[in-house]
């Protein structure tokens, strides 16, 4: 393994000032967690000067947050990464959006499935 990565993926990563991290595991990529270890790798970390006192949505991946276009509410978006199904319940109820924020539903229990991606307001 050592070779492979001095004698082929590091003369390929050159070239483009790349990198990689090379995770040993057992199992698969999803058992493993690979992917959220990936995100977090490629995901650099940003200062904001405020608090989160909300769920953290775990396992789905937090992408993004922002002040919604009219300035009503915070949008979060919301990802599945795994190629799993499954739900989430929230403490509280929140707005469920389309891609254009608009008010498709209220709900506190989030359904979500493969590779989906959520908008939630609040």
């Amino acid at each position: 393994m050592e070779k492979y990565v001095t004698e082929v993926l590091a003369p390929k990563l050159q070239g483009d000032g790349g990198w990689v991290e090379v995770v040993p595991h057992e199992g698969d990529a999803v058992t493993a967690d690979i992917n959220r270890l990936a995100h977090q790798y490629n995901t650099p970390l940003v200062k904001a000067d405020c608090q989160w006192n909300l769920p953290t949505f775990e396992p789905l991946y937090l992408q993004a947050i922002k002040q919604s276009e009219d300035g009503t509410m915070t949008v979060i978006r919301l990802s599945e990464q795994d190629g799993k199904r499954g739900q989430i319940k929230l403490p509280q109820k929140v707005k469920l959006l389309n891609m254009l924020e608009d008010i498709e539903g209220e709900t506190d229990t989030i359904e979500y499935k493969p590779f989906e991606i959520i908008t939630i307001g609040v």
